[in-house]
């Protein structure tokens, strides 16, 4: 169970002898549980004996005790008292579970259990050589161990000096591995005796404290591995919580947000054993963090405090678990919101395709802590289950629903785009109102402590110099070929449309800006390839006004978005060259340009290309400015060599350079190059925490909740985004000393940053304001509440509208390939399963060819991927189009809503759109029926479905797809 021998069994229980001696008097009370004993005294009759000649239940339980030491079987009598704590002892159950926890060295990480076993492996020695007093002495001196000093002095008061060693060896090294160092300097020339017995345990031990004690000056890192907080801290963030308000805590990063959660869960649960009848199931806690990044680094803290009193589980939409099943069989579950958002779901998107769907209420839980809650806004998973919870509370006044307590975490609220205080004040109290929280808790009164325990970090800006000549006529000449790639769009164009009526394209022929056309939604083509406002017009001629186009043919459409994709991959080659060297992203065109598919499928830009290529290899270079003042500002001389940085960006393009680097991205990202499975982030953390890897390169995964301790340096690499990712980015530095810098040559983001930091002024404001005596928060809010929900009945309402009349309206809609036009399926065909969105009829198979993919994990890459087998100017067109799952042992398509086009005739007129999601498409055209196993056998037995066994033989449970 634990790893340990027979003797450090023994001795681990001598150091609780007090506390188990104390449990096993319940014995005395109810003979019953005498039964997991009986077996290593000598006689059966054995206790039954004890308790007719002790009158009194300490004396009884003192010589059991002392019977079943001297037992021939005491090997055994760790794992008996474990037993009998877990299971048997009844009577002060929670004291039990909790001296369960201590005694199952399961509990600790393991660098704290290793260095607790040596305790237990020299625990005769340590027992004979320490000196209590002069051992606390010496640890007053350290900072972080004042408060436990003082607590362990008080409890050792009263009691003989063998317990007083128990109760220091037991306690200090469940702090942390250098408390162990800390008592073996505390013990150190004392005699000859003591001095070999030290150094024979840890060689050369004055050289290694040494060490120990210079990284702890440089770095703080006994601070930062230290599982407690300041009490003050505590009882400041946890008092409303505790008090069974709604609340949101908001404290800086480091600070200890995390351990306020596991003390108010632990509580909360504790009072539920305590006070729930007989009858009444345990009600849940559910933890949500808003992505699977920090799920088990969440659940791995909140083991430590909780132990093994309760259950807790993991789970996300890449697992197998189901999560009904999750959620009944633990106490606490953690697990991204969106996963709760499908099991909410009252229609039969998310049904089984055997069973109707089972209803499931937020009352399962008693408690939800949503973590990084400034994510609540808008149509957030973390915003449609807080509009759950508010059609429940209304529910609840007429007795039918029993509300969960919402408890909300986060370094900062955020004022959204508010200019002024009061805009800012709204938001606030709007965020507090959505999450039906009346009270903030923060740190007031405490602030002192709070910077002993948060390590306040230097924002600075670095302007590098702006693009040398050669990297700005490499730019230049790849706008030249976006700007002729344009012109042959136009030309395509030319043939059906007038062009000053085809609105999205304009800007070539006059110069209007970033003006509004008939559309509303669409912009026009701005005049500059380089800015975000051309990937969001390019990305909106993709995705909507090319394929929805009724007058252009098809064949035209597909040369015009073809071309576009062309665009694309120069915009982003635009991108790469302003922040990398641009042989870099020479190297990626070459490659994307030398495709043979793509050569036959645009010519015309291949030869562009070709033209240009010449020109681009003359002005590439592997120098960059940026990048050099980036190794510039990472190899700067440094006080601490435990160093360790990340750099922030927006997309993973750095190369190692003089540094050992690594990256993490999302579970999600755009391309699998550059998504990073769970375990491969954890892997990437572990090896940056300890100092194996130095440098992380990040996009914005990283910005929240991950516990990166070791941190000197943060960089945004000519990124900025928001007030709020601002805040996030620089709590990542908690080392000592640490500095948080933007790196750019673009003044408009170091205007947006300056902006972002006024917006943070502007925070700091409202908070003041909401803690003055006369300003009435919680009055607010619940006038807001009432209008929340008053806005979710209307639009609640709306979308039963919307939902009949789509039902009424009887469009079989055809589905087809958003590039090539080639018909797919039809609406009808498509049905719906755990959120997957199947293809039921087996003629489609004859419309795509497939590819095989390596079975990962993740059940959402299924077994294949298919392509689109149309064609675009006598070439294929294979577009992937979605993936192939294994459901009962057939292959079922699974099409993606951005791939798709979807038309039909309308009053003689051939209509098309087009979206990015599903949910879309089931909001404005048409709602799947469920998949059901006849349509499952349908696909199984077609003529041209793949041969099973062609695959890895992965079978998709639907109970576990999210």
């Amino acid at each position: 169970m634990t790893g340990l021998t027979s003797s450090q069994e023994l001795a681990l229980l001598d150091l609780y002898k007090r506390e188990i001696i104390a449990r096993l008097q319940a014995i005395y009370w109810n003979s019953d549980l005498g039964k997991f004993f009986k077996e290593l005294l000598p006689s059966a009759k054995r206790i039954d004996e004890l308790r007719l000649k002790f009158d009194d239940e300490k004396l009884f339980a003192g010589k059991l005790w002392d019977e079943l030491m001297l037992s021939p079987m005491k090997g055994a009598i760790y794992v008996t008292l474990l037993n009998f704590l877990a299971e048997g002892c009844n009577l002060k159950a929670e004291e039990s579970l909790d001296l369960h926890a201590l005694l199952n060295l399961t509990t600790r990480e393991k660098e704290r259990r290793s260095y607790f076993q040596q305790v237990l492996i020299h625990y005769e020695k340590l027992m004979r050589f320490v000196d209590v007093d002069k051992v606390l002495d010496f640890l007053k001196t350290i900072e972080p161990y004042e408060k436990v000093v003082e607590l362990i002095a008080q409890d050792i008061q009263e009691e003989d000096p063998a317990t007083k060693k128990k109760i220091l060896l037991r306690t200090i090294p469940r702090l942390g591995s250098e408390s162990f160092f800390d008592i073996l300097k505390a013990m150190y020339d004392g005699n000859a005796d003591v001095n070999a017995f030290i150094e024979k345990i840890v060689p050369n031990f004055l050289r290694r404290y040494e060490l120990l004690c210079e990284d702890r000056i440089n770095s703080s890192s006994i601070i930062q591995k230290n599982p407690f907080i300041c009490v003050s801290i505590k009882k400041e963030l946890c008092g409303n919580a505790l008090e069974g308000e709604n609340t949101i805590i908001c404290a800086p990063t480091g600070s200890g947000k995390t351990i306020v959660a596991a003390h108010i869960i632990k509580e909360y649960l504790k009072s539920q054993s305590l006070n729930r009848k007989s009858n009444q199931p345990l009600r849940k806690v559910l933890f949500l963090t808003p992505t699977t990044c920090i799920l088990d680094q969440q659940a791995n803290a909140m083991r430590k405090y909780l132990q093994h009193a309760y259950k807790i589980i993991t789970t996300c939409g890449a697992d197998q678990t189901p999560l009904e099943g999750a959620i009944e069989d633990n106490d606490v579950i953690f697990t991204t919101p969106q996963m709760i958002v499908n099991l909410l779901k009252n229609d039969d998107s998310y049904g089984d395709i055997e069973f109707p769907k089972k209803p499931f209420h937020l009352s399962t839980f008693g408690m939800i802590v949503f973590d990084e809650v400034h994510g609540t806004r808008k149509n957030s998973p973390y915003s449609n289950i807080m509009q759950q919870y508010h059609r429940d509370k209304f529910a609840a006044k007429t007795g039918k629903e029993e509300l969960p307590q919402i408890i909300g975490l986060t370094a900062s609220i955020g004022v959204g785009n508010s200019k002024d205080r009061e805009q800012a004040l709204k938001y606030v109290i709007s965020m507090c109102a959505l999450l039906d929280s009346p009270t903030l808790s923060m740190v007031r009164n405490n602030h002192d402590d709070l910077d002993r325990y948060s390590t306040p970090t230097t924002d600075e800006c670095w302007k590098s110099i702006s693009v040398d000549e050669n990297q700005g006529l490499f730019i230049n000449a790849l706008i030249d070929l976006m700007f002729a790639l344009e012109k042959d769009i136009l030309k395509l164009i030319e043939s059906t449309h007038k062009l000053p009526e085809y609105h999205f394209f304009r800007n070539l022929t006059d110069d209007f800006g970033y003006s509004k056309f008939a559309n509303p939604e669409v912009l026009s083509k701005p005049p500059t390839e380089k800015g975000e406002a051309y990937e969001h017009w390019l990305s909106n001629a993709m995705r909507r006004l090319v394929p929805e186009d009724s007058k252009l043919s098809e064949l035209t459409k597909a040369k015009i978005l073809k071309k576009m994709e062309v665009l694309q991959k120069l915009f982003d080659g635009l991108q790469m060259a302003s922040l990398f060297p641009t042989n870099y992203t020479l190297d990626e065109l070459q490659q994307y340009f030398s495709n043979e598919n793509f050569q036959k499928i645009d010519p015309h830009a291949v030869t562009l290309w070709q033209l240009l290529q010449g020109k681009l290899q003359e002005l590439a270079s592997a120098e960059c400015a940026l990048v050099n003042d980036l190794v510039s500002l990472l190899c700067e001389p440094k006080s601490d060599e435990d160093f360790r940085a990340i750099i922030f960006i927006k997309t993973r393009r750095i190369k190692e350079k003089q540094m050992k680097s690594e990256y993490i991205t999302g579970l999600n990202a755009k391309s699998d190059a550059e998504s990073t499975s769970k375990q491969k982030q954890a892997d990437k953390l572990a090896r940056f925490e300890n100092g194996e890897t130095k440098c992380l390169i990040a996009t914005s995964v990283a910005e929240e909740g991950l516990d990166i301790a070791k941190c000197n340096l943060v960089i945004k690499y000519s990124h900025v985004t928001n007030e709020i990712a601002g805040v996030q980015r620089r709590g990542r530095a908690r080392a000592k000393n640490s500095r948080c810098v933007l790196l750019t040559f673009d003044e408009k983001l170091i205007k947006r940053e300056e902006a972002n930091n006024q917006k943070e002024r502007l925070m700091k404001e409202v908070m003041d304001l909401l803690f003055t005596g006369s300003f009435s928060l919680k009055s607010k809010v619940n006038d807001e509440v009432r209008e929340i929900y008053e806005e979710i009945q209307r639009k609640d309402a709306e979308r039963g509208e919307k939902k009949k009349r789509l039902k009424e309206s009887g469009i079989d809609y055809d589905v087809e390939c958003k590039i090539c036009s080639s018909f797919l399926c039809k609406s009808s065909d498509v049905k719906v399963a755990k959120s997957q969105y199947c293809v039921t009829s087996g003629d489609f198979w004859e419309k795509v060819f497939y590819k095989r993919i390596t079975v990962s994990k993740n059940i959402y890459e299924g077994i294949g991927v298919i392509f689109c087998r149309g064609e675009v100017s006598g070439s294929s067109c294979s577009k992937a189009l979605g993936r192939i799952l294994n459901i009962k042992n057939a292959p079922i398509p699974i099409l993606t809503a951005d791939e798709l086009k979807f038309t039909w005739e309308e009053k003689g007129e051939k209509k098309a759109r087009t979206f990015r999601k599903w949910k879309q498409i089931t909001e404005a055209l048409f709602h799947p029926n469920g998949l059901r196993n006849f349509d499952i056998g349908e696909m199984r037995n077609a003529p041209k479905a793949p041969i099973m066994n062609q695959f890895e033989n992965v079978v998709c449970d639907l109970g576990s797809i999210e």
